[in-house]
């Protein structure tokens, strides 16, 4: 999950300054990233985000509140790279966001994964609930669905 995470922001996106800043930061302060794409009500169907909510505030931030079914390496990584539904989303599930959130954005425990074989990747049912810099979405607003098409889904899926 942290080579699809690096790839929704390197192969798309790194003209973004939050993401150029955490590219830069990867090697020198050891970063760990994953995805956060799944959803409680949909299970692996990312491209459902039942879950979640974003909404563009007066002063151009994003409120967003994300449930994730699991992530790996919940509560370890030190960025997430999560898909939401888009602040004017209106029940179009191609209008979906990508947005970078940071450890201390998450709320998330692994203590209780009990998932057969998978015991080693720390993984976890995870809350997203936070107000993010507008600089914090991953490509432009609605961009979600064609970059799991382009992106995500070639990288998370053929491992």
């Amino acid at each position: 999950m942290h080579s699809a995470a690096l790839a929704a922001l390197l192969m798309r996106h790194h003209d973004n300054a939050a993401v150029q800043d955490v590219l830069q930061r990867l090697d020198k302060d050891v970063l760990i990233g994953t995805l956060v794409y799944s959803d409680p009500a949909t299970g692996g169907h990312g491209w459902y985000p039942l879950s979640s909510k974003t909404r563009r505030n007066d002063d151009g931030s994003i409120q967003l509140i994300k449930y994730g079914s699991w992530s790996t390496s919940a509560g370890f990584a030190d960025f997430y790279v999560a898909q939401a539904a888009s602040p004017d989303f209106d029940g179009d599930y191609s209008n979906l966001s990508v947005f970078l959130v940071f450890k201390d954005e998450i709320r998330a425990n692994s203590d209780d994964w009990q998932a057969l074989g998978m015991h080693g990747n720390q993984s976890s049912a995870m809350i997203l609930e936070a107000k993010l810099p507008a600089g914090r979405v991953v490509g432009p607003i609605g961009d979600g669905a064609i970059s799991n098409d382009e992106v995500v889904d070639d990288h998370s899926l053929t491992f």
